[in-house]
């Protein structure tokens, strides 16, 4: 069993593959790094979709744009994951659809510090030439504690 990290969370034993826990541990890890626009959004299907921060894109070059702009006002991210709940409607589904929710906290440019923002997301894993990719992910929070006071 691998070491503990900020990344690590919660899952039922069934349902989530370990290439899907380290496939998410991944993402977050790579969400939080200012330079991983590119790699985040390679970690999507071609088509993919991102739902955030009341934006909706398609497709890996819009993806990797707004996670590009998302970083302006951010110096630094950091999540913690706290659960996953997975459901599919097949076990020989190629799909995975997972509710998440953690905590992200944020450090903006103003020096402003955000703390354990609560979040929520909905996304559809899939296999995708023997990786793990997303389909669809989206997310939920309330981004008020990221707004000038």
């Amino acid at each position: 069993m691998s070491t503990p990290t900020q990344y690590t969370f919660s899952h039922p034993e069934q349902g989530l593959s370990k290439e899907h826990v380290a496939f998410l541990e991944r993402f977050y890890q790579t969400s939080d790094d200012p330079k991983g626009s590119r790699q985040y959004a390679d970690v999507f299907v071609k088509d993919g979709e991102l739902v955030m921060m009341g934006k909706r894109v398609e497709g890996q070059e819009e993806i990797y744009k707004l996670r590009t702009t998302m970083w302006n006002p951010v110096v630094s991210r950091a999540h913690n994951p706290i659960a996953v709940f997975p459901y599919t409607s097949s076990p020989s589904s190629s799909e995975i659809e997972i509710m998440l929710h953690g905590t992200v906290s944020y450090t903006l440019n103003d020096g402003r510090k955000c703390e354990d923002v609560e979040w929520a997301a909905r996304g559809v894993l899939v296999d995708a030439a023997g990786e793990t990719r997303w389909k669809r992910y989206q997310v939920y929070m309330d981004s008020a504690a990221m707004m000038p006071k």
